[in-house]
């Protein structure tokens, strides 16, 4: 498979995971939709019933808004032990049994960091993937064009 480089999608990954790292990860104070706190958040309804891949091992640690028409869109943060690379590759490999449509992008072997990009009908599904010092950081994000 040969490697694309897309600027604007690293600098989408890198803006990403900057954000993530400083915000610490959870939503708006005030924000009813948002799942963050003691009990551990569930994939929302409108990621399930799409039929979306769900990362084995991996635990959620926050949901964003969560709204039927996924206009507004989806947001979900989880960590997990597997490697960058073996997340991005389960989710490659998922969306793509699924009818999801990648979009190429640049894959850095032993990178700390990936993203992926696909599409379905009017929908965007977007990965950011990062290594955080023993672990693997991972940002979704699904909406509605």
């Amino acid at each position: 498979m040969r490697a694309v480089t897309h600027p604007a999608l690293i600098v989408v990954i890198v803006l990403s995971a900057l954000t993530a790292a400083c915000s610490g990860g959870g939503a708006p104070a005030g924000a009813p939709e948002s799942s963050t706190g003691s009990a551990a958040p569930a994939y929302p309804e409108a990621y399930k019933d799409l039929g979306l891949p769900e990362l084995p091992g991996g635990i959620l640690t926050s949901t964003g808004r969560q709204t039927a028409s996924l206009r507004d869109g989806l947001n979900i943060r989880l960590t997990t032990a597997v490697p960058v690379t073996d997340v991005r590759r389960f989710y490659s490999e998922a969306l793509a049994e699924l009818g999801w449509e990648e979009t190429p992008a640049r894959v850095l072997p032993g990178a700390a960091m990936a993203g992926l990009e696909a599409t379905r009908d009017d929908l965007r599904f977007s990965a950011t993937i990062t290594s955080m010092g023993g672990s693997t950081a991972v940002q979704l994000s699904i909406v509605q064009q």
